[in-house]
């Protein structure tokens, strides 16, 4: 018969062998994925239990996932409840804001147009007013969809803008209550010689079904050649932008390409094309598209489109840069969610967008007036 403590020495041997092993295969068998997060619950274990103070869960899991964001990109971002139903509202071509049309020059950011009766007209807030400071924040130093976003909120909310006139000294500090915007994306009319002019500031819910009907009323004038200006359009809607594209180039033709390039091998499921589907409703009329610093996102896919297919002459400025591609994830609680970056748009060279913009055929000086008559004589010239 076995003697007792012999069966005990040997019993705890297996049981340490056992937790060994089992350490071992932990290591190696868990994907670096899941021994990070191990990580990070071992370390709010920590310091759950010995930090000098109680700790406010929620608040710290929200630090973590700020945390976590900012080793991403700009455009990566944590929304609220709150937030997603805005961002919601801008897709619609409705938001809460105060009713600004802003220009991106050489020296800031200048009001371009402002809604009739919206809180900015109020305020008496007018066309060429330099825009300083929003909330206390210095315009200088912020990107232009940035300070998009800073303006924009719930309807009922307020926001203090410092602004300048051209013919003052000093700015002037106003507070204004955010009211419901709504956005015509699409405006049309007909210059000299013919030639028509399609403007579209934004891509939202519509924005190609507009533009369709919009060049529709130009062609009853027999239309010789067509301008389109996306100067100051910060961009939008994807889908709405391929949309628009897809109105000027013949079946078959690619449009753009979304990919991730070297760093996001790991991905291939994001990379795509988008082929025109439907064929030029111009019927090979020429086009001139018009684009500046502030031409971004959405504004810059169709301008590659069109250009990548030698189906306009970009005029203007390099455009801003702003080539990534942004997901709504489901939410991952019930009041949050991810907007994440996920691709980014490639030129005609099969080269990143983003941080770069698109350099025009023609370049301007960015003066608007001198823009739009470059482009009017270059349709005019071409008939």
């Amino acid at each position: 018969m076995r003697s007792p403590l012999l069966f005990t020495i040997c019993l705890a041997v297996s049981l340490l062998t056992g937790v060994l092993l089992g350490a071992v295969l932990f290591q190696y068998s868990f994907s670096a994925e899941q021994r990070s997060i191990a990580t990070l619950y071992r370390a709010i274990t920590q310091i759950n239990r010995h930090y000098v103070a109680p700790m406010d869960h929620a608040a710290l899991t929200n630090k973590a996932i700020d945390g976590l964001l900012t080793q991403l990109d700009a455009d990566s971002m944590l929304l609220d409840q709150l937030a997603y139903e805005s961002y919601l509202a801008q897709s619609r071509g409705h938001y809460g804001g105060v009713g600004l049309r802003l220009q991106q020059r050489a020296k800031g950011i200048f009001v371009e147009s402002v809604v009739p009766t919206s809180p900015a007209a109020k305020a008496k807030i007018n066309s060429g007013d330099q825009l300083i400071e929003v909330d206390s924040l210095a315009v200088a130093g912020q990107s232009f969809n940035q300070l998009l976003e800073r303006l924009r909120g719930p309807v009922g909310s307020k926001v203090t803008l410092a602004t300048i006139s051209p013919a003052a000294t000093q700015a002037a500090h106003s507070t204004l209550t955010r009211a419901a915007i709504a956005i015509q994306s699409v405006s049309h009319r007909e210059l000299e010689h013919a030639i028509g002019l399609l403007r579209i500031k934004e891509f939202s819910y519509g924005t190609a079904e507009h533009a369709a009907a919009a060049l529709a009323d130009l062609q009853k004038s027999e239309m010789a050649g067509l301008i389109i200006d996306l100067r100051n359009n910060p961009g939008g809607l994807l889908t709405e932008a391929i949309a628009v594209a897809d109105l000027f180039v013949d079946q078959g033709q690619l449009l753009v390409t979304r990919g991730g390039g070297p760093e996001n091998v790991s991905h291939p499921h994001q990379n795509h094309e988008f082929v025109a589907q439907s064929g030029d409703i111009l019927a090979g009329k020429p086009i001139a598209v018009l684009v500046n610093g502030a031409s971004a996102s959405a504004a810059e896919v169709v301008a590659t489109a069109l250009q990548r297919n030698e189906r306009a002459t970009l005029i203007g400025t390099r455009t801003f840069g702003k080539g990534s591609v942004q997901t709504l994830l489901p939410p991952f609680d019930e009041q949050r969610r991810l907007k994440l970056t996920t691709a980014y748009y490639l030129d005609k060279n099969g080269e990143r967008i983003h941080n770069r913009g698109i350099l025009p055929d023609i370049v301007t000086d960015g003066d608007d007036a001198r823009t739009l008559a470059a482009a009017v004589t270059l349709l005019t010239e071409a008939r």
